[in-house]
């Protein structure tokens, strides 16, 4: 069964050559350099123990990257939640205690509202 990243793939299999993103300082990423990345991205959310429909929450600024994280969740066919990097601590402990995603990524920043998380204190 296909699933959406199959579906986007198919839409460029074609063209592996040709330019997928190109960055202002003129860096660019290939279709098959998408692929690529997002085969190695997959491969390490499955190492970490991430399954078809499990919640993968992203809390970072717009970026290549940032996409190239998103496209590898679809393709391990897990469910993309994104989190907007203004979210106060309480708003993103709401988030996560609401969406319980089994991966939250996120900006070192956030390290103290993870750290209260986990230690059960409330966040605020």
């Amino acid at each position: 069964m296909a699933n959406l990243y199959d579906r986007f793939f198919g839409r460029f299999a074609d063209r592996l050559a040709e330019p997928f993103i190109v960055h202002p300082d003129g860096r660019t990423i290939l279709y098959h350099d998408l692929h690529a990345a997002t085969a190695r991205i997959a491969n390490l959310f499955v190492s970490l123990g991430i399954q078809r429909g499990d919640r993968v929450a992203m809390q970072v600024d717009k970026s290549a990257e940032a996409l190239l994280v998103y496209l590898a969740t679809l393709r391990i066919g897990a469910i993309h939640l994104p989190l907007n990097p203004a979210y106060t601590p309480r708003e993103l402990d709401y988030f996560l205690r609401d969406a319980e995603p089994r991966l939250f990524i996120c900006s070192p920043a956030n390290e103290p509202v993870l750290a209260s998380r986990q230690s059960g204190a409330p966040v605020g």
